[in-house]
């Protein structure tokens, strides 16, 4: 498959997830690389050590292509099948993550408190902020043009606008 072809799989991917509610920052197999993972568990969090998380859950730490991941015990042979499956290096997913997390998170998802119909704006906001940033790395990654790039933005905001209905 080459790249243009890829992307365009994968931004499907994150916006047929983003439709079905499925795509969620800090839901391990609901952010952007657990739904590129078809919703594997193999893998959790954040492919990084957070302090204290090892401690705390059964997972073990790795290191794989000098990122270290947190992976079910088992499951690293996994991690790494579906890592070539959706065609990224664990740099490159390891960024996908941090993209979509700090766009999540940089929309006040407190503003709403107690209004559902808010609620739901803003939490769709939010998903649509990291999934943004990751379309934006998505780009880079696959050398896509400006046009293609424009077009799967355009689908993402069809895609929120529907979510709000």
């Amino acid at each position: 498959m080459n790249r243009q072809d890829l992307y365009e799989k994968n931004v499907n991917i994150l916006l047929d997830a983003f439709n079905k509610g499925e795509l969620v920052s800090g839901q391990c197999t609901g952010c952007a690389v657990g739904n590129l993972f078809y919703g594997s568990n193999c893998w959790t969090a954040r492919m990084g050590l957070r302090s204290g998380h090892d401690r705390i859950s059964p997972l073990q730490a790795v290191e794989i292509q000098d990122v270290s991941i947190l992976a079910m015990p088992g499951m690293v042979l996994e991690a790494e099948r579906l890592r070539k499956k959706v065609g990224y290096t664990w740099h490159e997913l390891m960024q996908i993550e941090d993209a979509f997390e700090a766009g999540c998170h940089s929309v006040n998802t407190w503003t709403a408190e107690g209004d559902e119909t808010g609620e739901i704006r803003v939490i769709a906001q939010s998903r649509m902020a990291g999934l943004t940033n990751v379309l934006d790395l998505l780009k880079e990654f696959h050398y896509v043009d400006e046009d293609t790039h424009t077009e799967s933005i355009k689908k993402l905001q069809v895609v929120h606008d529907a979510v709000l209905v």
